[in-house]
């Protein structure tokens, strides 16, 4: 499942480290600190981090969650119709908000493991996934349809231009997307592919640097490029500063497409 969120102080509800396993991915693509052609500090490597997943929950919290299950049950609220007020975690909240610090000014990855999926029905593990996104940021919207949660899964009209590529089995290169926090929900493992990997936004703006700092004013300059639901290609820069932290906008087969349609 991927959900996207709006945070608390800018979040969205992807992309990942290599997962296959059941666990909740949540990522920020926007992390860092920084000045104009000034290092970064929030960068890494795949080295750093082969052995970095949190188990989650523990016995107690995992409780915690069958308890705001219920409740809402109990009142007969569905999904989404229910606020971080309605899906209580007392003991998993501050958990949540080192989570939320460590996306927002740390590495800008988690990896979690452990949450027992299996344990219940779609339904439940919707509510689940969106409870804990909700302790993390406000909801966004993942398409066209207005879906919060959207399924990753190959159902989607290639030759459709609002299907989303996360509903075919197409390949899908290194992006960002639109919000602030995605996460990944792994329900069932695919057979064959379905890893998700992440790359260090940082880490490259550090080798552009040092490397190529005659062309890192290029990618602060506005590109036009074609958004799902827009009839026409607006201006987006690939890289932009908010409020001291480098925001990154790369979504290299939108902006192919505009090319293209002006050949």
């Amino acid at each position: 499942l991927s959900a996207s969120m709006k945070t608390i102080s800018n979040f969205w509800f992807v992309n990942s480290s290599k997962v296959s396993r059941a666990g909740l991915i949540i990522v920020w693509i926007l992390c860092s600190w920084l000045a104009f052609l000034k290092k970064l500090k929030a960068t890494w490597l795949v080295s750093s981090f082969l052995s970095s997943a949190i188990s989650f929950p523990s016995s107690g919290k995992a409780s915690e969650i069958d308890s705001a299950l219920k409740n809402l049950s109990a009142a007969n609220i569905k999904f989404p119709n229910f606020s971080k007020h309605d899906f209580r975690l007392p003991k998993l909240k501050f958990r949540l908000e080192e989570f939320a610090n460590e996306l927002e000014n740390g590495r800008g990855f988690l990896v979690l493991r452990g949450l027992p999926v299996s344990y219940y029905n779609d339904d439940q593990v919707h509510v689940i996934y969106y409870g804990l996104g909700l302790n993390l940021g406000e909801p966004v919207l993942q398409n066209h349809n207005g879906d919060l949660i959207g399924t990753v899964m190959n159902v989607g009209d290639i030759e459709d231009k609002n299907t989303r590529v996360y509903q075919t089995n197409l390949y899908l290169p290194y992006h960002t997307d639109p919000s602030d926090v995605v996460g990944l929900l792994c329900l069932r493992k695919a057979k064959t592919g379905g890893l998700s990997s992440l790359v260090s936004v940082p880490a490259v703006y550090n080798i552009l640097l040092k490397e190529f700092p005659e062309y890192v004013g290029l990618f602060y300059k506005q590109w036009y490029y074609a958004h799902l639901g827009e009839d026409l290609p607006s201006p987006t820069s690939l890289f932009a500063l908010h409020e001291d932290k480098l925001n990154f906008r790369y979504l290299r087969p939108v902006s192919y497409t505009h090319l293209r349609a002006h050949e």
